[in-house]
């Protein structure tokens, strides 16, 4: 059984070039989990290549920790960063992965629950709330049933184990050298690390009635964020960010 965590630590990856309205959505990201977690830790790991236009349209309270310029992941597989090992996770009670199109738009109150009441949980993830068997990429067919893992917000207070379990499903990944690549391998295989945490009792989900993926494809009817704790707004150009962001704001700006 695990304690209450004491230390958390929020980090967002990043990569690849950034515009200006990006910086701005992740900056909403960060602080709209700030204003729920004032004494937490704030990192954006940031590997070499990151193309980011204005660091000052980030907040002043996000540490900045460089990606070492060999980190084994391969052009295309970026999305595995988001799991690359470093040392400031070992010291963290509970380490939280967050993308950039995730936000904390009220109290957390399931994720709050879970870390205070669930202590024989590892990981706890957003949900999918319409999966399909494409959000798994290469790995929906290991699956018997299919997941409803979202890895947009996953929190794990085994952060060192967790990570090292996933470099070493990314080393099996690249050693199928045929292997067609699709985007949400990644996804797919933080989902095989749940379920089999799951299979020891170690694993949770976020309620999903409060804490919704919205999308195109996914509760698009959503228009008030009223109700809701942590939004996923995904997708290329984030659709329900921009339709919500002035909402979103507004609930940074009430703390």
């Amino acid at each position: 059984m695990f304690h209450v965590p004491k230390r958390l630590v929020f980090r967002w990856s990043l990569w690849g070039k950034w515009s200006t309205s990006g910086l701005a959505m992740l900056h909403d990201s960060v602080a709209s989990f700030h204003v729920q977690f004032p004494n937490g830790t704030f990192v954006a790991s940031y590997r070499q290549d990151a193309d980011l236009p204005d660091r000052r349209l980030l907040p002043e309270y996000l540490q900045w920790h460089s990606l070492p310029g060999e980190t084994g992941i391969l052009p295309g597989d970026e999305l595995w960063l988001k799991w690359f090992p470093q040392d400031l996770v070992d010291a963290a009670d509970l380490f939280i992965a967050v993308d950039a199109d995730v936000f904390a738009v009220a109290d957390p109150v399931g994720l709050r629950k879970w870390m205070v009441d669930e202590l024989e949980s590892s990981i706890c993830c957003m949900q999918e709330s319409n999966p399909q068997p494409w959000q798994y990429g290469n790995y929906a067919d290991r699956f018997a049933r299919l997941p409803v893992v979202n890895a947009g917000f996953v929190a794990s207070r085994e952060a060192a184990l967790f990570t090292q379990a996933m470099m070493w499903k990314y080393q099996q990944y690249t050693a199928q050298p045929s292997l067609q690549r699709r985007w949400h391998d990644e996804q797919g295989a933080v989902a095989e690390y749940w379920l089999e945490q799951e299979s020891l009792a170690r694993a949770s989900f976020l309620p999903e009635a409060t804490n919704k993926l919205l999308c195109p494809s996914a509760n698009a009817e959503v228009i008030d964020i009223q109700g809701l704790e942590i939004i996923h707004t995904p997708y290329p150009e984030h659709p329900k960010y921009y339709e919500l962001k002035e909402q979103i704001r507004a609930a940074i700006a009430r703390g």
